[in-house]
């Protein structure tokens, strides 16, 4: 909690948007690049919390210790598969947002309150730190499964990570 604590958590009530095809939606909510938005002991389906993206937590990583650690989004950014399976070869952790349970719910976009951006949202946001990579598959450590560890088909990761612009933390 303490990470997710510094900035401190914008705990405004989301404005929630129409239920399509049996999914909540969110008009507007606060920025996840900026805090972990909602109550950090929320749920995200209900939607009462949500979550935090890469810059705060790459922030306080590189002024935690990792101060080689790289965070960043997007396949156009050089954020694709094949780098983060190059970094996971060279030993380095890579932290990829995923959906929760690795399902595959609607995936939506909200306004943010403050800046008025458009912000890509899952209401099953996760984080999962991955740790090795065979030939079809990585190795991943899940805090939703009670700390487990277990390998995961690249390609079903892939799908999940995408929804999330190929969001990713890691650490050298």
């Amino acid at each position: 909690q303490l990470i997710a604590m510094q900035p401190p958590p914008d705990t405004r009530a989301p404005v929630m948007g129409p239920v399509v095809n049996g999914h909540k939606t969110v008009k507007q909510w606060g920025n996840p690049y900026k805090n972990f938005v909602g109550n950090i002991d929320g749920a995200d389906l209900v939607p009462t919390g949500y979550g935090i993206y890469f810059p705060p937590l790459l922030s306080v990583v590189q002024s935690h210790g990792v101060r080689n650690a790289e965070g960043g989004e997007g396949t156009a950014n050089g954020w694709t598969p094949a780098r983060i399976y190059a970094e996971l070869a060279a030993r380095h952790p890579v932290m990829a947002w995923t959906e929760t349970g690795w399902d595959r719910p609607y995936v939506g976009y909200w306004t943010t309150f403050d800046e008025k951006i458009q912000i890509r949202y899952s209401l099953i946001e996760h984080v999962v730190t991955l740790s090795g990579v065979s030939a079809t598959q990585v190795r991943v450590n899940d805090p939703w499964h009670s700390g487990s560890q277990y390998w995961f088909s690249k390609a079903a990761f892939e799908r999940s990570w995408a929804d999330f612009n190929n969001m990713a933390i890691v650490f050298k």
